[in-house]
């Protein structure tokens, strides 16, 4: 659901039983319910503001128990140096609480020697800032006629692992009619 009265632009999702990549042990063996909340600002043409809330609630793949949930609140903001090229920060905080007992189906999935609780499935909390600086991502939205580059490349704080990285460059263009075969690689530590 969104909803665009400009400048503002407010955004709602949710979804049950939807795949949960947050962790490992949540890839093999769970799931979640969430709801997504979101607001963004476009204060001036070249800055934008955003801000969003999920609530996700994490159950086992089988449907015998929850395993905990977690709370995440993205803060970041944008700056359009020219048409196509843009600095970004961002801040994360994920704060999370485990449920007490595993259910009895997951425990098959639990490493060799690792405490039998839902701990091992619940993202960790941490806190994320970053600063990064993209370029060519209009590219990618719309029909180009001629092959164009795009790329972003990020440095990040993360209170779990420290420093890291992210990046991505790339090329896309024309190939047949409106197909548009994209070339990529990307690479990220910590981030």
């Amino acid at each position: 659901l969104q909803w665009n009265a400009y400048p503002w632009l407010f955004e709602a999702r949710g979804g049950l039983a939807q795949p949960a990549t947050d962790t490992a042990g949540l890839r093999v063996g769970g799931y979640k319910d969430y709801l997504q909340l979101g607001t963004s600002w476009q204060v001036t043409p070249r800055n934008s503001l955003q801000l969003q809330l999920e609530h996700a609630l994490y159950s086992a793949q089988t449907g015998d128990g929850e395993l905990g949930d977690a709370d995440t609140l993205t803060a970041s903001w944008r700056y359009q140096l020219m048409s196509d090229v843009a600095l970004i920060t961002r801040l994360v905080e994920l704060q999370s609480q485990a449920e007490s007992t595993l259910p009895a189906s997951l425990l098959p999935v639990l490493p060799v020697g690792a405490p039998a609780n839902p701990a091992f499935f619940v993202p960790a909390p941490y806190t994320q800032a970053g600063f990064g600086m993209a370029f060519g991502e209009s590219a990618e939205a719309g029909y180009q006629r001629r092959w164009r580059p795009f790329g972003h490349a990020g440095l990040t704080y993360d209170s779990v692992v420290d420093l890291g990285y992210e990046g991505r460059i790339g090329v896309l263009g024309p190939a047949v009619g409106r197909d548009r075969p994209r070339f990529s690689a990307s690479g990220r530590y910590g981030a």
